[in-house]
C-alpha cells in the first residue's frame, strides 16, 4: 500500500471524514432473467440480482404489471430472512393483502409477519419517517440482527450485514407532501413543481440511511407522454433508452438516484386455449439504467394475470429463443434430454413433477445466463480468491493471504510465490 493511501486512511478514520464500504450484498428477485441481466462478477464472486441498500425504479405504462413485479421482487428478497420485512406504501390504494397472497403464495401468518401494507394517512414525508425509523432500529440492534455472509471485503475482513428490508412505494407520481394533500383548493403547475421538489429532497436525504441499514427502496412510476411546447422541435429524451416523448412525473430523483431503472412494455397477448394455457401477455423488460451491468439490455417475460410473472415460463422462452429446445406441438423436448416430451401447456407441470427434467432445464438456463453477467471472474479455478488491495499493476492479495497476478491477454490468474516476503 502506498504511503499516501495509508496515511490518508488514518486521517479519514481519526477525523471521521467518512466510512469506506467495500462490500455490497446482492439479492435474487425471483425472476432469473432479470437477476442475471442485472448481475455481475466482482472480486471472484457472482453478484446476481439487485444490490442491497439501493434504489430500484420500475416504470411503464398502465397495465404492464409494474406493481405485480415489484411485489414479487420484494417478497423474494425478504422471504429467506427471519427479520426480512416489506413496508408497502400504497399511495394508489390499489393493492390488497389477498392479492399480495395470491402473487407471493404466502400464508396468512407469513403475510402478517412480513408484510405491512400502509394505504391510509400516508404522504411524501411518510417515506422519510419510515426510512429514518427503520435505520435507527436496525443500526442500534446491529449485533443482534447482523448475519454472517461467509465472505470477506476488499481488505480481507469478515463481512456481516443486516437482513434486507424492502420499502415498496407505489407510486412515485401519486405521493405528495402533507401540506399540499390537505389544501382545500386545487392548484396547478405550482403544486406539481412543489411536489417534485419535496420528493427529490426526501430521497436525497435518505440515501445514506438506505445503504447503512440495508434497506432496498423499490419505486414504481408511470411513463407519461411528454408534451412539446414547440411541436416542430423535439427535445432530448429524459434519459438514455427512453423515447423522446416519454416522461416520468413526480420528480427526476427516482431516475438519477436509482441503481437500477427497469422499463416494462407489454407485448403479445396469451390466451387460455393457446400456447401456455394462461390468460396474460408477454412483457418486454429493458434495463434503462444499471450500475452493475450494461444499460439497454432487453429480455422477455411471461405475465399470468392471475398469479403474476412466471419465472419457469420466462426461462422456457429463453431456452426456446436460444435453440435449446427442439420438436413441436406435443413433442417439444430439451435437445440434451430428447426422451422427455412436453407441450407448451405442460412444460411447467413437467418441470414441477419430473426431477430429471427440472435439473437439466435449470442447468441449461444457468449456462445461457452466465454469459449475461458483466465483469471478469478473477477466481475461475480459485474459489477463495477475493480482491483485497491493489499492490501494483494487476497484482492482488487474496483472502487466503497469497498474491496473484491477472493476465489481461489470457484472462488467467497466476499465483506469485514469495511475493511481498
Amino acid at each position: 500500500m502506498s504511503i499516501l493511501t495509508e496515511e490518508m486512511r488514518k486521517i479519514i478514520s481519526k477525523e471521521k471524514i467518512g466510512e469506506e464500504n467495500t462490500y455490497t450484498p446482492a439479492y435474487r428477485t425471483g425472476i432469473d432473467l432479470f437477476d442475471y441481466r442485472n448481475g455481475r462478477r466482482e472480486s471472484g464472486t457472482k453478484k446476481i440480482g439487485i444490490d442491497g441498500g439501493k434504489v430500484l425504479t420500475v416504470v411503464g405504462k398502465s397495465g404492464t404489471g409494474k406493481s405485480t413485479l415489484a411485489i414479487e421482487f420484494a417478497s423474494s428478497i425478504v422471504e429467506p430472512y427471519k427479520e426480512g420485512q416489506v413496508y408497502h406504501l400504497d399511495f394508489e390504494r390499489a393493492s390488497t393483502l389477498s392479492r399480495i397472497q395470491t402473487i407471493t403464495g404466502w400464508s396468512d401468518e407469513k403475510v402478517k409477519e412480513k408484510w405491512i401494507l400502509l394505504n391510509r394517512g400516508i404522504y411524501s414525508e411518510s417515506l422519510y419517517q419510515l426510512v429514518k425509523s427503520l435505520a435507527k432500529i436496525k443500526l442500534e440492534k446491529f449485533e443482534e440482527l447482523a448475519l454472517d455472509t461467509n465472505e470477506v471485503d476488499l481488505h480481507g475482513n469478515d463481512v456481516r450485514v443486516l437482513p434486507p428490508t424492502v420499502i415498496l412505494l407505489d407510486s412515485w407520481a401519486t405521493q405528495m407532501p402533507k401540506s399540499i394533500s390537505e389544501e382545500e383548493k386545487l392548484s396547478g403547475s405550482m403544486s406539481a413543481t412543489s411536489i417534485a421538489k419535496t420528493n427529490n429532497a426526501i430521497i436525497k436525504r435518505i440515501m445514506g440511511d438506505l445503504e447503512q441499514a440495508n434497506i432496498i427502496l423499490i419505486i414504481i412510476n408511470h411513463i407519461t407522454q411528454k408534451i412539446e411546447i414547440n411541436p416542430m422541435v423535439k427535445t432530448q429524451a429524459q434519459v438514455n433508452y427512453f423515447k423522446q416523448d416519454e416522461s416520468i412525473p413526480g420528480g427526476t430523483s427516482c431516475i438519477y438516484l436509482a441503481n437500477t431503472l427497469l422499463k416494462l412494455v407489454s407485448s403479445s397477448k396469451l390466451e387460455p386455449d393457446k400456447e401456455f394455457g394462461i390468460k396474460g401477455f408477454k412483457v418486454n423488460g429493458e434495463l434503462i439504467k444499471s450500475r452493475s451491468n450494461s444499460a439497454g439490455n432487453k429480455f422477455e417475460m411471461v405475465f399470468d394475470q392471475e398469479k403474476g410473472f412466471d419465472n419457469v415460463l420466462t426461462n422456457y422462452l429463453l431456452l426456446k429463443s436460444s435453440g435449446a429446445i427442439g420438436g413441436a406441438g406435443r413433442g417439444f423436448y430439451l435437445n440434451t434430454l430428447p426422451d422427455v416430451k412436453f407441450s407448451q401447456k405442460t412444460v411447467k407441470e413437467k418441470y414441477e413433477t419430473v426431477p430429471e427434467f427440472k435439473a437439466e432445464f435449470d442447468r441449461l438456463v444457468e449456462e445461457i445466463m452466465e454469459e449475461f453477467l458483466s465483469g471478469i471472474d478473477l477466481s475461475e479455478d480459485n474459489d477463495n480468491l477475493t480482491l483485497e488491495e491493489n499492490i501494483e499493476g494487476n497484482i492482488w492479495r487474496a483472502s487466503d493471504g497469497q498474491y496473484y497476478k491477472f493476465d489481461e491477454e489470457t484472462e488467467e490468474v497466476e499465483l506469485i510465490e514469495n511475493y511481498g516476503k
